[in-house]
């Protein structure tokens, strides 16, 4: 992939079509079953077709996402909803289970396949993996850093996307329970009930503060945009598939601007900026004088070189930053995970919009109040607005207007506290705009009507081009045909994909009738629309995918289905009741009796944490140590985490991956799946065998039955895993004088978690219960 790729989310049909009118490259989508926005309207499979080719007839990239966990018995079923997408010619799948990636890459070789965010891809040993999979891009985690996407870019031959707009998640991707194990609703599902929106209390012995303490504000990385795009990123990812139109269609349309501006790109004009048409309708122009008639080129990004991008100004990522403020944002936004400590806004978990004035009077009216707001901003009916006061918060739509000077009088059904500040949440009038903007074909159409000679017809858009030739055409025996009659039937094209036709005509004392004409459009048309799909399938290397699924060899899928549902696993080593999860600190003569071998998780990795660990536990326990090694390791914790493996080596030690970047260890070393790994089904475990995998610690997901002979935890070892620190949260102090303390716990009608912290070169935290069960592995921490 040669070119960069703003990439926008399609929650329903509507933001569909907007997103490709705004100038979206690529867009990514669900389908009724198996993707991580259940709640949204998603698109139903009999229109994939459809929407399939209208995107690529404008040069946009379709991606279907099938990103959850899967049981044994629904992998079939996603295949082939995969299999129906690629004969529609679906560009490419964003997938999260190994076991649906496993499956997918034995049934259909050709495929192309992203690894979701789900995922967790975050460093070079989990790229290289994906690599090895069969994945061709990778969706990073949000918690990635500046220098962690540098390293994978610089040493992994794999595409990269990131999420650049829209929500953050406060866990760790991928590994969220909280609203499985708490409500039977998984994020890993797509049912994520967004616990982490609640109000928790956070606090210990010393201090406590109650908020959104969980809730994470808004990711906008426009002012990162160039490191980006230095550092190796090609597909930028917008978040919001259950966000409504306006909302995609003005990020997407920021983003293109953004993206265009800093490539220097010849496009950069080809969208009209939803400001501008907003300023021109505020400045009566007719819609028609204010719609973009823009040429599509499908090369949008293409060539482009990352030594001369050009600056963004300051002035202009406000004024893109305000634009974006008016259709989503919780509060001020932050650049995600590079700026760790800007994550949390405990004052607000919902979309807050653009402050616009104040209330100065509210009295009864009726059956109503009159709310008298004073403020420059001219509201419309349709607006949405929120008031804000103290505490105290309330939305409402904007109906009928009175305006006296800078006072607007509007009417709500509740009470509203005079001196409330009023919010903005919906522009309509801004947002309304975005239906102005267009994106078309450049048509040409070259006819030669000339008596006495073959009726000939070129077809011509971009690099795509037909020719129809009719029957010899007639002398005219009364009214000679015009260029103008010619044109005039020629033109009649589907006005949603051409622009209107650029004609070359040559006539001469010619005839033919206007059905003749109308019939040689029609043909022209269809051939040409044939034409530009061919061309579109051969150039982004779909044919081959579009083969394999329309002439699948069903014996070799059988064959992998009879070999996952035979799936005989190997014994384990242990019994999970014999088995206990410790720390560096816990005293081990105790447990020698108790237990067969123990699994360490340790507050502070380092070699030589481990290896004094170590030779204590050999002179107790005649088991292989279990290391435990995290879900989350930066690029910096990874050097660490190689210091300890190439440390263990020659020792006899287990290691549990938790992550698929610790599956690089297992041409070398025994390994474990954690339950992180989020194995659910058979076909999983199969991937795993190509690893040299066969021991795995079962899911803790709620929804899904333990597989057979695998490892049962007594509890759950984490709900969630956090990058932000809750400690600067409560105490605002610095690392250098951190102040966590092992009675730290966030608080609210779900229960009391505790907060366990670990330190590999970053600190990470863990929220965690003493909740436990009789049998299972024992966590002794």
């Amino acid at each position: 992939m040669k070119s960069l790729e703003v990439l926008s989310p399609v929650g329903d049909i509507n933001s569909f079509y907007t997103a490709i009118k705004a100038g979206a490259d690529a867009v990514y989508m669900g389908v009724p079953k198996f993707n991580a926005r259940m709640r949204a309207e998603n698109i139903s499979l009999e229109n994939i077709a459809e929407l399939v080719k209208f995107a690529h007839l404008k040069g946009v990239k379709v991606y279907i996402v099938l990103n959850t966990l899967l049981s044994t018995s629904e992998v079939g079923q996603a295949v082939s909803v995969a299999g129906e997408c690629m004969k529609a010619g679906v560009d490419a799948f964003i997938v999260q289970d190994l076991g649906l990636i496993y499956v997918l890459k034995k049934v259909y070789p050709e495929i192309i396949l992203h690894g979701s965010t789900q995922l967790g891809v975050h460093n070079v040993n989990g790229a290289v993996i994906a690599k090895e999979l069969g994945l061709s891009r990778v969706v990073l985690s949000r918690e990635v850093t500046l220098n962690d996407i540098q390293e994978i870019s610089k040493n992994v031959d794999i595409e990269l996307e990131v999420f650049v707009q829209g929500a953050n998640c406060i866990c760790f991707s991928g590994n969220c329970y909280l609203s499985s194990l708490k409500c039977g609703a998984s994020g890993n599902r797509g049912e994520c009930k967004q616990l982490c929106r609640l109000p928790f209390k956070l606090g210990s012995k010393e201090k406590s503060v109650t908020g959104f303490t969980l809730s994470p504000r808004d990711n906008c990385m426009l002012g990162n945009l160039k490191s980006l795009i230095e550092s190796g990123v090609k597909s930028f990812k917008i978040e919001g598939r259950l966000r409504h139109s306006g909302y995609v269609g003005v990020a997407t349309n920021v983003y293109r601007q953004a993206v265009d501006k800093l490539i220097n790109s010849h496009n950069s004009n080809r969208f009209q900026n939803v400001s501008e048409i907003w300023e021109s309708n505020n400045s009566k122009l007719k819609i028609s004088e204010s719609k973009s008639c823009a040429r599509l080129n499908t090369n949008t990004a293409d060539d482009f070189n990352q030594s001369n991008l050009s600056d963004l100004s300051c002035e202009q990522v406000s004024k893109w930053t305000h634009d974006l403020k008016k259709v989503f944002s919780r509060g001020e936004y932050t650049n995600g995970y590079f700026d760790s400590n800007n994550i949390i806004d405990i004052q607000n978990n919902n979309h807050m919009g653009e402050l616009i004035g104040k209330v100065v009077a509210c009295k009864k009216f009726k059956d109503m109040f009159s709310v008298e707001i004073k403020s420059k901003k001219q509201l419309h009916v349709g607006d949405g607005l929120k008031f804000s006061n103290g505490d105290t918060m309330s939305s409402c739509g904007v109906g009928n207007i009175n305006v006296i000077d800078d006072i607007q009088e509007i009417f709500v059904k509740n009470k509203v506290d005079i001196g409330s500040k009023v919010y903005l949440t919906l522009d309509s009038e801004f947002e309304n705009s975005i239906l102005d903007m267009s994106r078309y074909r450049d048509l040409k159409i070259k006819a030669n009507v000339v008596a006495d000679e073959k009726l000939i017809v070129d077809f011509e858009s971009d690099s795509s081009k037909v020719r129809i030739v009719g029957g010899t055409v007639e002398r005219a025996k009364t009214k000679v045909l015009t260029e103008v009659d010619i044109s005039t039937q020629l033109s009649k094209v589907d006005n949603s994909v051409f622009k209107t036709p650029q004609f070359e005509i040559v006539t001469n004392n010619a005839f033919v009738s206007k059905s003749t004409l109308n019939e040689i459009r029609r043909n022209g048309i269809e051939k040409l629309i044939g034409q530009i799909i061919s061309n579109y399938n051969l150039e982004n290397n779909l044919t081959n995918s579009i083969n394999s699924a329309t002439n699948l060899d069903i014996s070799k899928q059988n064959e992998i289905f009879k070999r996952a549902n035979s799936f005989s696993p190997d014994s384990l080593s242990f019994d999970s009741d014999r088995l206990a999860i410790v720390n560096e600190f816990t005293h081990l003569g105790s447990l020698v009796n108790l237990y067969d071998a123990l699994i360490l998780s340790p507050t502070v990795y380092s070699v030589l944490v481990v290896s004094k660990f170590l030779e204590t536990y050999k002179k107790y326990f005649s088991t292989p140590l279990i290391l435990n090694l995290p879900n989350i390791a930066r690029t910096e914790d990874l050097k660490i985490i190689d210091e300890i493996i190439e440390y263990c080596d020659g020792n006899n030690i287990i290691l549990v991956a938790n992550n698929i970047y610790a599956l690089k260890y297992a041409k070398k070393f025994r390994v474990w799946a954690g339950h992180e790994l989020n194995i659910t089904n058979n076909f999983a475990r199969l991937s795993l065998l190509d690893f040299g995998v066969t021991e795995i610690i079962s899911s803790i997901e709620k929804w899904t039955s333990r597989l057979p002979a695998t490892y049962k935890l007594s509890k759950v070892p984490a709900y969630m895993t956090l990058t932000s620190c809750p400690v600067k949260l409560l105490y605002g102090n610095t690392c250098s004088k951190c102040k966590y303390s092992s009675d730290l716990t966030y608080e609210n009608n779900l229960g009391k978690f505790g907060v366990r912290r670990y330190k590999i070169n970053d600190c990470y935290f863990e929220l965690f219960d003493n909740n436990a069960n009789e049998f299972g592995i024992k966590d002794l921490r």
